[in-house]
């Protein structure tokens, strides 16, 4: 019980501490959520790609994701707003666009 009551107050003085220094825990909460702490915008050739998820904002994480996984097993986060990363993300969603559409219509179904 009374383990208990020093962790109320330990917790009490650690929310006393960030309400004066400004720091919110919101941030620290969204900064656990988020899979990229770093991001960079430099070019990276698709021939090293292995794979590419593109996470979008929510819950979690209040900022889109966009990590590729490398053929060499590294794992890099792209900065969404860079345009080759747009370009990219566009035609990959063109792409998928035009998947779903040749399926519906193999499958008997008109599409639109």
């Amino acid at each position: 019980m009374r383990s208990k009551a020093i962790l109320l107050c330990l917790a009490l003085l650690l929310e006393g501490c960030f309400m004066v220094s400004g720091l919110p825990w919101e941030r620290l909460i969204i900064a656990r959520g988020c899979m990229c702490q770093r991001e960079t915008s430099h070019f990276i050739s698709p021939q090293l790609y292995q794979r590419i998820q593109i996470i979008p904002q929510g819950g979690r994480c209040q900022r889109k994701e966009i990590i590729i996984h490398l053929r060499n097993k590294n794992v890099i986060c792209l900065k969404p707003d860079t345009r080759w990363v747009e370009m990219m993300i566009f035609h990959i969603q063109k792409r998928q666009r035009l998947a779903n559409e040749n399926g519906s219509n193999a499958s008997g179904r008109r599409s639109l």
